[in-house]
């Protein structure tokens, strides 16, 4: 977004928190509602900092827990961090605050996946160099938060999609192992769909209006998980929504491109051919994970987190994961979650906290970033899935190890999410793609119009929205 394009954006948020906090509201504006993880406010906390010590303070996502838990690790002695929790909701308005008004509040943030493109982008975070062991990290985790080869982000969290698979219908379909390619995957789907006479797709006689079990299902409605899942189809096939050039700073809209025309086509033949439930086209991550867990979908692809959510379901026990079947480009590749730690331009500590960040980025800092979260995320670095799947090896947990050396291999090969990874276009350019995806299963435009529709839009969107400007 160019810069006056931001400060239009900005004042008319001060605008509406001003308007609220006049108009008597007792429901606290955003500009409230970070609260330190402590119960001291920020400016007692600044007071009462050990004058010995060095002082940082950053602003996080309220989702990962209490970091201030992070200081009973011991990692950084010399360092007084005053930790701020914010909703995440909440965190781009004070970011934007800041920004116009030169209150120097924060030296460092911890952003979600577009967050580090995002405001570097804008001039509101200090470029980073690599960390020692930057090599430990996956490729698609340092593109996704960098702008061509300068770095706003240190990786704390990734995310990878995979092929996860029920394996007792496997079995009982003959199937011995998770499909390699999209060409199998569809031949698994055949065989996994079946009818009330026990007739799967490829026999005589099948009937597709009255399924009980089907191959495969998609994140069909027109929330952004659709567009996410969309993209393990067409990174497979080589192809892109938005076609980038970071050096250059340009872009080009390629959702109509063959590759991607061809990824939609091998979609709708799942639908309409009876592969897929006749409800997946409104589908969103409830009715989506449900019909997998009830045993109604044979295999997806999904967010690796959902593995460890059938518990107490039909499927309990029966699940296993696989790498993303490849695809026309020679590779099975999807999109990459995740976020990072990064550093504010204007930091009032900018020396501490830039060397502070590489304390918090490092294989213990993210052990200490874990234990406080109170949950086990994809962490992007190989170190962590070898001690991972050491340890499930050591202990005998072949379904752990399954699922690690899964995700890793996603991970390796997964990319920045091209359609979400638009700076303050990110909600519009998402909201098009799914819902154009939605409307060529629907059957309101054929893949060749739909694509075509969606690249106006999208063109549109981003000129508006000022990306790369």
């Amino acid at each position: 977004m160019n810069m006056k394009k931001t400060l239009a954006v900005v004042l008319a948020l001060l605008m509406v928190l001003a308007f609220t906090a006049c108009s008597g509201n007792s429901t606290p504006s955003s500009a409230d509602s970070s609260t330190p993880s402590s119960d001291a406010s920020a400016d007692a906390s600044s007071d009462a900092a050990d004058s010995s010590k060095k002082h940082v303070t950053i602003i996080y996502c309220s989702s990962f827990g209490d970091q201030s838990q992070c200081d009973a690790e011991g990692l950084w002695p010399d360092y007084e961090v005053e930790w701020i929790s914010s909703a995440e909701n909440d965190q781009d308005s004070k970011i934007l605050l800041e920004m116009v008004s030169g209150s120097k509040s924060f030296d460092l943030t911890c952003t979600q996946a577009s967050g580090a493109k995002q405001y570097g982008s804008m001039g509101l975070l200090e470029p980073l160099e690599p960390l020692d062991d930057w090599d430990d990290i996956f490729e698609g985790n340092k593109s996704q938060h960098s702008v061509g080869d300068t770095i706003y982000g240190y990786p704390m969290v990734g995310d990878a999609y995979v092929l996860m698979y029920n394996t007792e219908l496997f079995e009982k379909a003959g199937l011995k192992e998770p499909p390699k390619t999209f060409e199998e995957f569809r031949k698994y789907a055949e065989l996994l769909t079946i009818d009330a006479n026990g007739k799967n797709a490829t026999e005589d006689g099948f009937d597709k209006t009255n399924v009980v079990q089907w191959g495969t299902s998609y994140l069909g409605g027109t929330g952004n998980g659709n567009c996410w899942e969309f993209c393990c189809l067409a990174y497979s096939n080589g192809g892109h929504f938005i076609t980038k050039d970071y050096a250059n700073m340009t872009y080009e809209v390629t959702c109509d491109a063959e590759p991607m025309i061809k990824s939609m086509q091998y979609l709708l033949d799942l639908y309409n051919d009876g592969l897929m439930p006749t409800g997946t086209i409104s589908y969103d991550y409830d009715e989506y994970k449900e019909s997998f867990y009830n045993e109604s979908v044979a295999m997806t692809l999904q967010w690796p987190g959902h593995f460890g959510q059938a518990a107490g379901t039909a499927a309990e026990g029966k699940l296993a994961c696989a790498a993303i079947p490849t695809g026309d480009a020679g590779i099975g590749s999807g999109p990459m979650g995740g976020w990072s730690v990064n550093v504010f331009k204007d930091a009032p500590h900018k020396e501490d906290a830039l060397a502070w960040a590489k304390i918090y980025a490092s294989p213990a800092g993210i052990d200490a970033f874990e234990k406080a979260s109170g949950t086990e995320h994809m962490v992007p670095r190989s170190s962590f899935f070898e001690k991972r799947i050491k340890a499930a090896e050591d202990a005998g947990d072949a379904a752990t190890v399954n699922y690690l050396k899964a995700v890793e291999a996603s991970a390796e090969v997964c990319q920045e999410t091209d359609i979400a990874q638009t700076d303050a276009c990110a909600a519009d350019t998402q909201e098009i793609a799914s819902r154009y995806i939605n409307k060529i299963l629907n059957g309101e435009y054929s893949p060749e119009d739909g694509m075509k529709a969606m690249k106006t839009e999208l063109e549109t969107a981003l000129s508006d929205g000022g990306y790369m400007q």
